[in-house]
């Protein structure tokens, strides 16, 4: 995290420039086994450099999307390579006894899709709402880390 001067910034509002480091894995034949074992896993999508990222404000984002059941947001990052992220709030509908539909809340889900600016490569995956919402805590928790050992350059 880059702030406005030589000094680490101390809050989000702080923050001039974000330059994140992720990747989304995916568990090869749902074997949990041992969470530490990252061979048991398969790098999906990769961002080695995403230049002012999102993922700073993203958790902020997804609460705002889960609280209004925005049907779409799109969040863009200024820079290039940058990620793009378009957020989807869907109603899970279901049939009732007389082949009604109905909408049943709990099932609600995020959909998520996430593009490379500079590639037009993308990724797409959907979260219920309540492991959307533990996805937001874990986002804070990377930035209030961030936050809490920056140094200066």
């Amino acid at each position: 995290m880059h702030s406005f001067d030589d000094e680490p910034p101390k809050d989000l509002e702080g923050v001039y420039k974000v330059y994140y480091s992720w990747y989304i894995l995916e568990a090869q034949n749902n074997c949990y086994s041992d969470e530490s074992d990252y061979s048991a896993f398969v790098r999906v999508f990769s961002f080695d450099y995403d230049e002012n990222s999102v993922l700073r404000f993203l958790d902020k984002a997804i609460r705002s999307i889960i609280c209004h059941r925005t049907e779409k947001t799109e969040l863009c990052s200024v820079g290039q390579p940058g990620s793009e992220w378009n957020i989807y709030y869907k109603e899970y509908f279901d049939l009732d006894e007389n082949d009604e539909e109905i909408h049943v809340p709990e099932r609600d889900y995020l959909l998520f899709q996430i593009w490379d600016n500079f590639s037009n490569k993308g990724y797409r995956f959907e979260l219920s709402v309540d492991r959307a919402k533990e996805f937001c805590d874990y986002l804070c928790d990377i930035n209030k880390h961030m936050l809490e050992n920056g140094e200066s350059i």
